[in-house]
C-alpha cells in the first residue's frame, strides 16, 4: 500500500486507498490501517476526522455494492504480493472513479448531499442589535461596548481572556469559568469605510472588510469552533483536527479544519460566495454540501437558490485585505459597489452605459476614492466629479 502522502487531512480525503477503506472496508484494509495507526499514533485524530468527513459526505445509498467491492478485492488477491501493490492502486482509483460516475460528477470532485446542519446559536437575532456611528465597535456579552476610533483596527483575543487593541492597548475582561458550558459571545461591528484584523483565542485570524460583522466566542469551550460572519471576511483558520471550525452566514455554512479562504455574504447582495486559497472546506447551502478545493469559487444565487462551483484565480477576491483591488473584466457598477463600501462614500452613475463599462487592472486602495476614479477615467471614457458628498460618474460624449 502507498504510505507516501503528506501530513494534511486533505491528503487523506483524496487518497484512493483511504477512500476504499471508508467506503467499502475489507479485512485486508482494516489490517493495513490499524497497523498504520499503531505506527503513527500522532495522526490518529487526523485520520478519525477524515473518516468522519467522508462518512458525512457520502450517503449510504451511494456506497459501492458488496458484489462490486468483492470483485475488486478478488482481483487483488489473485495476484502475487509484488503485483498486488500496483493493482491495488489501480483498483483504488477505479473505485473512486466509479463512485464519482455514480453520482453524476464530471471534471470537479465535489459532492451534493442532503444534510441538516445544526447551528449552535440564533445569530440573526444577535446581529439585529444594530450599532450606530462610524467607528468600529466591540460588543461584549453583557451588551456593553468598546468604541475603537481607527480606520484599520487590530484586535487580538488571548487565551487568558485579555483583549489587545493595536498591540498597545489592553482590555481585560473577566472570562467565563472553565466549568461553564455556555460560550460567551462577543460581536465585532465594522462600519463602511473601516477595516479590522481580529485574532481569536484559538489563533484563527480574520480580516473583516468594510460593512461587516463577526459574532464569536471569547474562548472556544465546546468540541467544535463556530463563528458568524455578515459581510466579507478573509480567514486563516488555526489547524485543530479535534475541533472543526465552522463559519455561519445567512445563506452558507462552511466547515474546515485548517485553511485560508474568503467569504462574501453581504445581506444586500444578490449572491454569496466562498473562495478557497489553500486547505479544504465543505460548504452547506440549502441543506446540501459541496466540497471545495483550492483555487475554486462557490457562488450561491439568492433569488434562484442555484449554487455553482468553478475554478478561479483567487487573487481578485482576497487582495482587498492588502489594500488592492484586482479587476478582471469587471463592470464599473460592481467596482463602484465595492469602493462605496470600502470608503463609505456615495457613488452615483448618471447613465446606464457607464455602469456597464468593464475594467481590467489593479487599483491602489491606499488612495482616496475620487483619485481612483480619476485614474480610471484616464483609460475609460468617463468623467467623475464630487457633488457635495457624492462621486458622480458620467460617460464621455
Amino acid at each position: 500500500m502507498n504510505q507516501e502522502f503528506d501530513q494534511e487531512t486533505n491528503s487523506l480525503l483524496h487518497n484512493p486507498e483511504f477512500q476504499d477503506w471508508v467506503i467499502s472496508p475489507t479485512p485486508e484494509l482494516d489490517r493495513y490501517w490499524q497497523k498504520y495507526i499503531t505506527e503513527n499514533p500522532q495522526r490518529r485524530k487526523e485520520l478519525e476526522e477524515a473518516v468522519r468527513m467522508i462518512k458525512n459526505l457520502i450517503p449510504k445509498e451511494k456506497e459501492l455494492t458488496k458484489e462490486s467491492a468483492a470483485h475488486l478485492w478478488s482481483r487483488i488477491e489473485a495476484n502475487t504480493y509484488g503485483r498486488k501493490k500496483r493493482i491495488f492502486r489501480m483498483a483504488g482509483w477505479m473505485t473512486a472513479a466509479s463512485f464519482l460516475l455514480a453520482l453524476g460528477i464530471s471534471g470537479v470532485m465535489y459532492f451534493l448531499v442532503e444534510k441538516k446542519v445544526p447551528v449552535a446559536f440564533d445569530y440573526q437575532s444577535i446581529a439585529k442589535a444594530e450599532s450606530s456611528g462610524n467607528d468600529v465597535k466591540l460588543i461584549f456579552s453583557d451588551q456593553t461596548e468598546e468604541i475603537l476610533k481607527s480606520t484599520d483596527v487590530e484586535i487580538k483575543y488571548e487565551s487568558s481572556g485579555d483583549i489587545i487593541v493595536n498591540a498597545d492597548r489592553r482590555l481585560t475582561k473577566k472570562i467565563a469559568e472553565n466549568n461553564t458550558a455556555k460560550e460567551r459571545l462577543n460581536q465585532l461591528v465594522v462600519p463602511f469605510g473601516k477595516r479590522t484584523n481580529l485574532t481569536l483565542a484559538d489563533g484563527t485570524k480574520l480580516y473583516l472588510n468594510s460593512g461587516s460583522r463577526a459574532i464569536f466566542p471569547v474562548v472556544f469551550t465546546k468540541k467544535g469552533r463556530e463563528i458568524f460572519i455578515e459581510g466579507e471576511a478573509y480567514l486563516e483558520v488555526a489547524h485543530d483536527p479535534s475541533k472543526p471550525f465552522k463559519v455561519v452566514t445567512d445563506k452558507l455554512q462552511i466547515e474546515v479544519l485548517g485553511t485560508k479562504f474568503n467569504v462574501s455574504a453581504y445581506p444586500e447582495d444578490l449572491s454569496a460566495s466562498v473562495v478557497l486559497v489553500e486547505g479544504g472546506i465543505q460548504a452547506t447551502v440549502d441543506s446540501k454540501t459541496m466540497v471545495i478545493k483550492p483555487n475554486q469559487r462557490l457562488v450561491y444565487e439568492k433569488n434562484s437558490h442555484a449554487a455553482s462551483l468553478d475554478d478561479t484565480d483567487v487573487l481578485p477576491y482576497i487582495s482587498w485585505k492588502d489594500g488592492w483591488m484586482y479587476c478582471e473584466k469587471e463592470s464599473l457598477e460592481s467596482i463602484a459597489t465595492k469602493l462605496s463600501r470600502y470608503y463609505n462614500v456615495k457613488i452615483q452613475f448618471k447613465d446606464e452605459e457607464s455602469k456597464k463599462m468593464s475594467l481590467t487592472g489593479k487599483l491602489d486602495l491606499k488612495n482616496e476614492c475620487v483619485e481612483i476614479f480619476h485614474a480610471i477615467s484616464s483609460t475609460a471614457p468617463i468623467t467623475c466629479e464630487m457633488q457635495e458628498d457624492t462621486i458622480v460618474i458620467t460617460q464621455q460624449r
